[in-house]
């Protein structure tokens, strides 16, 4: 979809992908399992689902708005990308790299935020602040922050070798 074009209520399956380039929006789309939903420099998205194989990536000054990740998807934020409000079910994997923005995430038991510009270490660490909820990863003197939407309390989130993980306390 190029600049100024509008979809509403895409569906992208195996094999498949919606692009939304500079100007382009798309609504309430829904990526199942092999589709790809790409949203390029200056596109923009809002109320995507997307499915177990299914992915959203987010490129250089992209934009997506309340996405839901269902077990076994996978939204990718590359440098300069803002994702808001995506909500990440047991499961489902928010991947965001140096330099994105991700605000608001609600990040269900099971879900995942994977921090590729991290390099994992034994004694690093994911703690959530219960006051501002702003969840902070840091590993070997790096460090990770971002604003989380929801109700944590009794919510850990571990740092390990794969993707940080949100898990009971019980």
């Amino acid at each position: 979809m190029n600049g100024g074009g509008s979809a509403l209520a895409i569906v992208v399956s195996n094999g498949g992908a919606d692009y939304v380039f500079s100007g382009g929006v798309a609504s309430g789309t829904t990526v199942s399992s092999g589709g790809t939903e790409n949203v390029d420099l200056f596109g923009a998205v809002s109320a995507t689902v997307v499915s177990s194989g299914g992915t959203e990536i987010v490129q250089e000054g992209g934009t997506a708005i309340g996405v839901l990740l269902l077990d076994g998807a996978n939204q990718y934020a590359d440098i300069f990308a803002t994702i808001t409000g995506t909500v990440v079910s047991s499961g489902g994997t928010e991947i965001v790299y140096n330099g994105a923005t991700a605000n608001g995430s609600i990040i269900n038991l099971g879900g995942q935020i994977d921090l590729p510009g991290l390099t994992y270490s034994s004694g690093g660490t994911a703690t959530l602040d219960p006051v501002t909820n702003i969840l902070t990863v840091t590993e070997g003197g790096n460090q990770f922050q971002q604003a989380l939407t929801g109700t944590y309390a009794s919510v850990l989130f571990r740092s390990r070798p794969t993707p940080v993980l949100a898990h009971s306390s019980r």
